[in-house]
C-alpha cells in the first residue's frame, strides 16, 4: 500500500506542477457525499440490504486533447464505501425464535479514475459534461462490525479490519485492490463544478467462497476549477 501511495503521489504531483505551465491542463478540487452499497449476499431466510452514506474528496486533472471532441480526466481521491446487511438466522435462534444479524462494512480507498469527458457548451464559461471510464482503487482502512439481536438479547461483536484476515465467512475479509467503471453528468458554470456520478465495481473483493462482494456507489459532488 505504501508503494502504491508513493507512486500515485509522485505521478500526481508531477502532473500538477506541469499543469501550471500548460494551457491544455486544468486542475480542480472536488468533494461530495456518496451512497454506497454492494452485491454482497449470503444464504438466509431473510436479507435486507441498505445503502451506506459516505464521502469523497480529492483533485482532478483534465487534459484537452487537440483536434478531438473528448478531453481526458484523471485524479486522486480519498473515498469511503461500504454496505449494510440484515439477515435472519434461525439456527442461532433455535426454538427461542429467530435472531437477526446486522452487519456493517466500512471501506476507505485511495482511488484514481481515468475518464473520457465530452462537453456541450452553452456559452464560453458554461457547459454540460458527460464522462465515462475505468477507475482503480486501493483499500487503506476500514472496520466491520456485527450486532446480533433477538428476543431481549443484544450482542455486539468486536470490530475487525475490513481488509484483514478473518475466519468469519459472512462478512469482512475483503481484498484491497478494486477495479471498476464509473461515469456521470454535470455542469460547469465559470469555475464552479457540480456533478452526479455512479461507480460499478467489476472485481469480486471477497476472499471467501461463500459469497461475492462488489462495490456499487452513487455520488454528488461540488468542485472548483483553478
Amino acid at each position: 500500500m505504501k508503494r502504491f501511495t508513493l507512486i500515485a503521489f509522485i505521478l500526481f504531483t508531477t502532473i500538477s506542477l506541469f499543469a501550471q505551465y500548460s494551457p491544455s491542463l486544468n486542475l480542480s478540487i472536488r468533494a461530495g457525499a456518496n451512497v454506497s452499497n454492494s452485491t454482497w449476499d449470503i444464504e438466509s431466510d431473510f436479507v435486507n440490504k441498505k445503502g451506506k452514506i459516505g464521502f469523497q474528496g480529492g483533485v482532478m486533472l483534465e487534459y484537452s486533447l487537440p483536434n478531438n471532441p473528448f478531453d481526458l480526466q484523471t485524479g486522486l481521491f480519498l473515498t469511503t464505501k461500504g454496505a449494510k446487511l440484515k439477515t435472519e438466522d434461525n439456527i442461532i435462534g433455535g426454538t427461542g425464535g429467530a435472531f437477526y444479524r446486522n452487519r456493517t462494512l466500512n471501506q476507505m480507498y485511495l482511488e484514481m479514475p481515468v475518464f473520457a469527458v465530452y462537453k456541450m457548451y452553452m456559452s464560453n464559461s458554461t457547459c454540460v459534461y458527460f464522462n465515462l471510464g475505468p477507475y482503480i482503487a486501493y483499500g487503506i482502512g476500514g472496520k466491520n462490525k456485527e450486532k446480533i439481536t433477538g428476543n431481549t438479547q443484544i450482542k455486539e461483536t468486536p470490530e475487525e479490519d475490513t481488509f484483514g484476515k478473518s475466519d468469519k465467512l459472512t462478512y469482512g475479509n475483503l481484498k484491497k485492490f478494486d477495479f471498476g467503471i464509473g461515469g456521470g453528468v454535470g455542469m460547469e458554470v465559470g469555475r464552479i463544478i457540480v456533478g452526479l456520478s455512479c461507480e460499478l465495481g467489476l472485481t469480486n473483493l471477497s476472499n471467501n467462497n461463500s459469497y461475492k462482494y462488489k462495490n456499487v456507489s452513487s455520488l454528488a459532488t461540488l468542485g472548483y476549477k483553478f
